[in-house]
């Protein structure tokens, strides 16, 4: 099935760098064109052209684009001569035009930018989309701890990338190793969040006292601080706030890799080392992108 091609038109001047954010995304769903390194001037045979080709055209609306003699009402103008389907857009509270919001059917992204992108796919594919489903087609460790970096998944997907971590993969190994250490010794409770892991360290480490296991206790510190750095940094942040649980999950996440590489450096168990890097990475990456399609059909269903 072709997928819709789309033009959008916007100022350079002061919508750029809502374009770039918002077009990339587009772009997973839809032939856009949006270059910004092209300008109006020499370029507008190129321009005429690539509107004309389009099905839709969105023109985001901003203080230079509005602007009667502007290049970008030139382009609105082409698009109506040619049938396109018109979608504008607002991002500005105070700066729209109230003739073309009566005209066409508007998104509109000002008080909640997520719904504002549903309701832009939902006029061009006839579904609502969210702006970060399609990253579940990521399949790089690296990758995904970019896109939470900059706070493009939703932050109950963060917080939930990062509770894999330290509750699935770091929690049990350290687990295994003392049980394997000590098969009568040692006493755990079932920990199911980073909150329930945390509370355990203080109480293998009260255990451990009665071995001389300096090595086995170092590892339980270097854990806790991984776990303890997140926990703090996350506990007053509210899943709304994507950028920041985005870099606390990413970093929770980096932590735990590299913990659990050091470990296995430290006993020189190289197949441990090849487990991370390959089975527990890819695993977590596997996670992440079942998170992502699970949780753009329940967001789908409430919006």
């Amino acid at each position: 099935m072709d997928r819709p091609t789309v033009f959008i038109s916007y100022a350079h001047k002061d919508a750029t760098e809502w374009v770039s954010h918002w077009a990339i995304s587009l772009s997973a769903y839809a032939d856009v064109f949006w270059d910004k390194r092209l300008q109006a001037g020499p370029f507008w045979d190129l321009l005429v052209q690539e509107i004309s080709s389009r099905e839709y055209f969105v023109f985001v609306m901003t203080p230079c684009s509005l602007l009667d003699d502007g290049w970008c009402r030139r382009e609105l103008r082409i698009a109506e001569e040619h049938n396109c389907k018109i979608i504008p857009v607002r991002i500005f509270d105070q700066h729209c035009d109230k003739e073309l919001e009566d005209k066409y059917t508007f998104a509109d992204f000002i008080k909640d930018e997520e719904h504002g992108f549903q309701r832009l796919t939902y006029l061009i594919l006839g579904e609502s989309k969210w702006s970060w489903e399609y990253l579940y087609q990521h399949s790089d460790f690296e990758d995904v701890l970019i896109h939470l970096e900059r706070g493009d998944f939703p932050g109950s997907v963060a917080k939930t990338t990062a509770d894999i971590m330290i509750v699935d993969q770091l929690w049990p190994r350290i687990e295994q190793r003392l049980r394997d250490k000590y098969p009568e010794g040692l006493f755990f409770i079932t920990a199911r969040t980073p909150e329930g892991v945390l509370s355990q360290f203080p109480t293998l480490v009260q255990q451990l006292a009665r071995f001389t296991d300096p090595a086995s206790i170092s590892m339980i510190h270097g854990a806790q601080q991984v776990v303890e750095e997140y926990v703090t940094s996350i506990r007053t942040v509210k899943d709304s706030e994507n950028l920041l649980t985005g870099k606390a999950a990413a970093k929770a996440i980096e932590d735990g890799k590299l913990f659990l590489l050091r470990e296995a450096a430290i006993r020189l168990d190289a197949s441990e080392v090849l487990l991370v890097q390959r089975y527990i990475l890819l695993e977590t990456v596997e996670r992440v992108r079942e998170l992502i399609v699970l949780f753009s059909r329940w967001s789908r269903y409430l919006y």
